[in-house]
C-alpha cells in the first residue's frame, strides 16, 4: 500500500520522495505522498526556488509509476496537466462561486488569474522495466497579501476560503486521491487522455486555451499567437500571425491583454 508521509520539514519533498524510491530500489508504491508544510529548498521550474514562509502553504509530492513503455512515456507529461486539473477539483468547492478557479498550461492553478499554487513533476531514476515520476505541488494556503513571493499570486485565505485546522491537514490526501484517480483513469485508457476524459476536461477549465499569448521558449525564442487547443501529448498548440501553427512541449505562457488606451496607435 502507498505510504502518506507527513514531515514537520524538508528541504524539498521532491528529493526526499527521490531518496526514497532510490532507496528502496524503484520499489515504492505509485500514490506514495511525501507532504510538508515547512519547506526551505524548494524549487519550481526551470530550476526556480520555491520557499515559503513556515506552515503557510502545502509542499507535497506523489511517486507515480508504471510500465516503461513508449506511449506511457511520451505521455508522462500529461501528469503535470492531470496534476492541475485534481488541484482545481479539490479546490472549487473552496473558493466562493464568485471567484474563478482556472489552469493556465502547463503547471498553475489560478484564482482570479492569480497564480495560486504551481506543479512540477520529475522523472526517477530509471528502474528495470519501470518508469517513475515525482509529482510536485506547492499550494499557497494561508499567505496573506504581504506574504505572496510574487504580486500576481494568490493564496486560499485571500480568496475566502473557510479554511479549519481539519481542512488544511485533510488538503494534501484530497489532492491525492484526485490526482491518483486520474492517474488511474490514464492507465486504464492506455495512456490515451482524451480516452480517460481528461482532454475534454482540461479543454473545459484551462483558461490559457482560446487566449492570444505570448510563449518564451526554453532557448529564449518568444513567440506569440491563438492559443487553440492542448493535443493528446500534452502540447499547447498556437495558431501565428501568419495561420501556421506550432506545438509548444514546454514554455512560459503569458496571456497577451489588448491595449485598451484610446490614443494608442
Amino acid at each position: 500500500m502507498p505510504e502518506f508521509i507527513q514531515l514537520p520539514e524538508t528541504p524539498s519533498t521532491h528529493d526526499e520522495l527521490r531518496a526514497r524510491w532510490r532507496d528502496a530500489g524503484g520499489a515504492l508504491p505509485s500514490g506514495t505522498a511525501i507532504v510538508t508544510d515547512t519547506q526551505t529548498k524548494g524549487r519550481g521550474r526551470h530550476g526556480r526556488s520555491w520557499i515559503a514562509p513556515a506552515g503557510k502553504t502545502i509542499a507535497l509530492s506523489v511517486l507515480v509509476a508504471a510500465p516503461d513503455t513508449d506511449v506511457a512515456r511520451e505521455r508522462f507529461p500529461w501528469l503535470t496537466l492531470a496534476a492541475g486539473l485534481a488541484l482545481r477539483e479539490v479546490v472549487r468547492p473552496l473558493v466562493p462561486e464568485d471567484h474563478s478557479v482556472t489552469i493556465k498550461w502547463p503547471n498553475d492553478l489560478l484564482i482570479d488569474g492569480r497564480k495560486s499554487a504551481g506543479i512540477l513533476a520529475e522523472l526517477l531514476d530509471p528502474m528495470p522495466g519501470k518508469l517513475a515520476a515525482s509529482v510536485g505541488i506547492g499550494l499557497n494556503v494561508l499567505l496573506a497579501e504581504d506574504e505572496l513571493p510574487v504580486p500576481h499570486a494568490t493564496s486560499l485565505a485571500l480568496a475566502g476560503a473557510e479554511l479549519s485546522d481539519a481542512l488544511i491537514e485533510e488538503l494534501p490526501t484530497l489532492i491525492t486521491d484526485a490526482l491518483m484517480n486520474r492517474v488511474d483513469r490514464l492507465v486504464n485508457a492506455a495512456w490515451f487522455p482524451k480516452n480517460a476524459g481528461l482532454l475534454a476536461e482540461l479543454q473545459e477549465h484551462c483558461e490559457t486555451v482560446s487566449q492570444q499569448v505570448r510563449a518564451s521558449l526554453p532557448g529564449g525564442e518568444v513567440i506569440t499567437g491563438e492559443a487553440i487547443a492542448v493535443l493528446e501529448d500534452g502540447r499547447l498548440e498556437l495558431r501565428l500571425a501568419d495561420g501556421s501553427r506550432r506545438a509548444l512541449s514546454a514554455a512560459d505562457v503569458e496571456r497577451v491583454r489588448p491595449n485598451l488606451d484610446p490614443s494608442a496607435s
